[in-house]
């Protein structure tokens, strides 16, 4: 019985939060569009496209597979933190060649997307940033800490909202406003995140052939 409910407790909160989290834009629509033009919305659904596109080519599937190799490492610190460690020296070679792509398309950004030139640099960013942040939830999911989980998302979302409101309301950003407003609550996301992953001795940046063969194939 017991069991059973923990079991609800935390299915329960892993779907409210993750759709709490991804229906956030959908939540501030009804407050941009009262200052933000429909063009400007138009650009803000662009960039979200583009760093959606972002998030799959960084992660490049090693959150998947840390969820399907943490059974054999959980027991074995040092070898999960190297893992860890190639995941995340993965993911950053990934992100600079996210930013080579973006660099190759920004005139057509810059005119077609109508995109400044500053936000190539940030959507490379916030791409990281995004991944390395997903990668520790779905950390959290396998060791089975629905309480942090849930904590951290709620954060987050409301870090997100806040963040978006002032830069947007308060210093009068226009849709640039949203766009810094999803950076530094997602730099806030990252710094949290590496500062449980050092007290937890599980963040090292390391590169293995051996296992980043394993991750990638």
């Amino acid at each position: 019985f017991n069991n059973g409910k923990a079991f609800i407790f935390s299915t329960g909160v892993y779907i409210f939060t993750n759709v709490l989290q991804r229906a956030i834009f959908v939540i501030l629509i009804p407050f941009l569009t009262r200052v933000l033009s429909p063009w400007a919305m138009g650009v803000l659904a662009t960039f979200q496209t583009v760093c959606a596109f972002g998030e799959v080519l960084v992660d490049y599937g090693t959150s998947t597979f840390l969820m399907r190799e943490y059974g054999d490492v959980k027991d074995n610190p040092g070898e999960l933190k190297r893992y860890i460690g190639n995941m995340v020296s993965i993911k950053i070679i990934m992100a600079i060649f996210f930013l080579f792509l973006l660099l190759l398309l920004k005139p057509w950004l810059l005119k077609v997307a109508h995109f400044d030139s500053w936000i190539i640099g940030v959507i490379s960013l916030l791409t990281f940033m995004s991944v390395f942040i997903n990668a520790h939830l779905r950390l959290l999911v396998i060791q089975k800490m629905p309480l942090y989980y849930g904590l951290f998302q709620g954060f987050r979302s409301v870090v997100n909202v806040g963040c978006t409101l002032l830069f947007v309301f308060v210093f009068v950003l226009n849709w640039q406003g949203r766009i810094l407003g999803l950076a530094v609550s997602e730099l806030i996301g990252l710094l949290i995140c590496i500062f449980f992953l050092f007290r937890g001795e599980l963040l090292s940046i390391s590169l293995d052939r051996k296992v980043c063969r394993q991750i990638l194939m």
